[in-house]
């Protein structure tokens, strides 16, 4: 099939948006009550050339016996993207079928009123024979403004890339479960594809049902512009999330005319190529060809933000089995952590009074939900979801209180009754999938104990040594402690330094080797998500545990709880570690199958990321580092692990000596 021309000048005069658009407009006073949504089919161009022809019953029906059902035998509104072949049923027979690899604005569309309880199978574009017999490849005359016109309101441009996509992930997740958009992107021929992602659950899926398929990741590339409607979950139009370079004014109207200043979406989309190459985009991720990390060391052999297979290096070292098994059932990715350093360093250099705030806010018992953080902290919002929670656990690692206020204990919420967070409930039936698992779901004794109702490791931490008594030193046998102190006496000088962990000695930093883990929690019940940071331990008493397991363990006990209540369970959507989840102890010395816990106990669809490597498997390709006194892949693992803990140590320090600047 021959790519569109990305103009579209020398095509028919499209049809105007309407001045009174069917839907609430934003901008429209709260106070008007929406109008009942245009459904897609009412607003058909039957009429060739450029339009559409109307499904066959027999391709409705097939979607009408495809989708979710309720107890009344009524469409379930709106229907998980994973139950079932609905999204596949929607394009009729498929791409190849005539007139359905380039109908996808109807798609979309249809896609909009499926979703929202009203199950509508696409129409095919009107063939519209060139001279020599063959059948058009154009998209629908006139689509974009179909699609404003149906929904209210015109596209926003959400930016380029991964971060587009972010700030569409972060405006579905504030709009709650049921949410969803109609997105426009264009490849680097100019061919336009208009395709869809919802919030179900707090799970963001993206849908292309022309071609059939689902993602928790964007299916096609933003480098060349994203823009989006996004709906509410009754598909009313909702702003997005404001660009950090939009200063323009809010979203307007379709009936408004644009300025030469405004990027529109492309007017007329058709659907994507089928053999788009692999070069420009990775179905599995946003494969930008950029790597903004200023850290190229700490960088494994596939880049931030994409899925790895089960041959993925760090230094040349592949995982050990079970680190590769999980690379193959599970979609695990690494993160840039320097937006994260940025984002928090210009929130403690410019915004100094929040950032004490939020802090302080910690110390007096506040436990912080996503939309919370969204507020307050500027530029959390444009980090993709891996890198939001490496900055919960930033935050936790530079207060204690956060950590016990945001951890096993306390978030979501405490258990009713001055429960113990560690003990499990004797009414409960469980399963142990692995045999570890059998001494780690029983109670031993004394975990009923009120002493337990707090996380064990930020109550260890509290009582340990504080950072203001470590001396700093870079020797070969110092801890990850001692050598945070000797970057900041390096990096700022002994009296700052001294003044630092002086001023911040309540906040009882955590400049430890532990692994700090946050968890993305999603509650059914509040339509909220929540963050759960928290960190291994193994001093703290009996039974220790790794970060995963333990933050794991507690959202187990949460839902058995509301088992017993008959309440609806938290949702794990998330999970960000700052070392790659461990192998197996049978291959690596020290490891505890962290992923083994995952695969069993977390749900399949949970996206994994990560900072740094942990792994001890099988030298494959040469060592090369070209750091001083790196010298193999533990040491080389090491330094980036304290590189981390440096930068942190990097943003105590503007908390508590700010110099405002620029943000980064």
């Amino acid at each position: 099939m021959t790519p569109a021309p990305s103009g579209h000048t020398a095509q028919p005069a499209t049809q105007t948006p309407n001045t009174a658009p069917p839907t609430q407009q934003q901008g429209q006073d709260n106070n008007t009550k929406p109008t009942t949504p245009t459904p897609a089919s009412e607003t058909r161009n039957t009429t060739p050339p450029g339009g559409v022809t109307d499904p066959t019953r027999a391709e409705q029906d097939a979607l009408d016996n495809s989708v979710p059902r309720d107890e009344n035998g009524d469409p379930t509104r709106p229907p998980d993207p994973t139950d079932g072949p609905w999204v596949q049923n929607i394009n009729g027979d498929g791409p190849d079928a005539p007139g359905r690899n380039n109908n996808c604005v109807d798609v979309a569309l249809s896609t909009v009123d499926t979703y929202a309880g009203n199950p509508t199978a696409a129409a095919s574009r009107t063939p519209d024979l060139d001279a020599d017999g063959n059948p058009s490849d154009r998209g629908e005359k006139g689509g974009r403004d179909r699609i404003e016109n149906t929904l209210g309101a015109r596209f926003s441009d959400m930016g380029n890339g991964r971060d587009a996509f972010n700030r569409l992930e972060n405006t579905l997740r504030d709009s709650g479960h049921g949410s969803q958009a109609v997105i426009i992107t264009q490849d680097a021929n100019g061919r336009a594809h208009a395709w869809n992602a919802v919030n179900h659950n707090g799970k963001i899926t993206y849908i292309d049902a022309q071609t059939g398929r689902t993602s928790p990741s964007p299916l096609h590339s933003g480098n060349n512009g994203v823009f989006a409607i996004p709906l509410d979950s009754n598909r009313q139009p909702v702003a997005p999330e404001r660009r950090a370079d939009d200063s323009t004014r809010p979203q307007q109207e379709p009936s408004a005319t644009p300025t030469d200043a405004e990027r529109r979406a492309p007017d007329q989309p058709a659907g994507s190529e089928p053999d788009e190459t692999k070069d420009d985009w990775d179905d599995e991720g946003d494969n930008t060809g950029e790597t903004t990390g200023q850290d190229p060391e700490r960088l494994g052999s596939t880049p931030f933000e994409e899925r790895q297979d089960a041959e993925h290096q760090h230094y040349g070292v592949i995982g050990d089995q079970a680190q590769r098994d999980f690379r193959v059932h599970r979609d695990l990715r690494q993160i840039d952590l320097d937006p994260v350093y940025n984002v928090l360093g210009d929130f403690a250099n410019n915004d100094n009074a929040g950032m004490r705030d939020l802090l302080e806010g910690s110390r007096k018992g506040t436990t912080w939900r996503r939309d919370d953080l969204v507020d307050r902290i500027p530029g959390f919002a444009d980090l993709s979801r891996g890198q939001q929670a490496a900055a919960v656990g930033v935050l936790a690692r530079l207060s204690n209180d956060f950590h016990m206020n945001q951890g096993v204990g306390a978030s979501p919420h405490a258990r009713e009754g001055d429960r113990s967070a560690y003990e499990w409930r004797d009414d409960a039936e469980r399963e142990a999938h692995r045999k570890r698992d059998a001494l780690r779901q029983t109670n031993f004794s004394g975990n009923d104990n009120e002493k337990y109702n707090d996380s064990r490791a930020a109550v260890a931490h509290a009582n340990g040594k504080p950072f203001s008594e470590v001396d700093g030193s870079n020797s070969a046998s110092a801890s990850p402690a001692q050598r945070t102190r000797h970057h900041l006496d390096e990096m700022y000088g002994e009296s700052v330094a001294d003044s630092v962990v002086a001023a911040t000695n309540d906040m009882k930093p955590n400049f430890s080797g532990r692994n700090f883990a946050v968890m993305e929690v999603y509650d059914p019940e509040t339509k909220q998500t929540h963050y759960v940071a928290d960190s291994s331990y193994s001093h703290a008493g009996p039974r220790p545990d790794h970060s995963e397991p333990h933050l794991g363990g507690w959202i187990e006990r949460l839902n058995e709880d509301r088992a017993a209540e008959g309440r609806e369970p938290f949702a794990p959507v998330h999970l960000y570690t700052e070392r790659e989840p461990c192998g197996h102890p049978s291959e690596s010395k020290g490891h505890a199958d962290c992923g083994g816990y995952i695969r069993a106990y977390l749900p399949e669809d949970m996206g994994v990321t990560y900072a740094t490597a942990y792994r001890k498997g099988e030298q494959v390709e040469p060592f090369s580092d070209p750091r001083e006194g790196v010298n193999n892949v533990a040491q080389a693992t090491e330094a980036d692990f304290q590189d981390h803990l440096n930068k942190v140590s990097d943003i105590l320090k503007a908390y508590h000596l700010p110099t405002p600047k620029p943000p980064a």
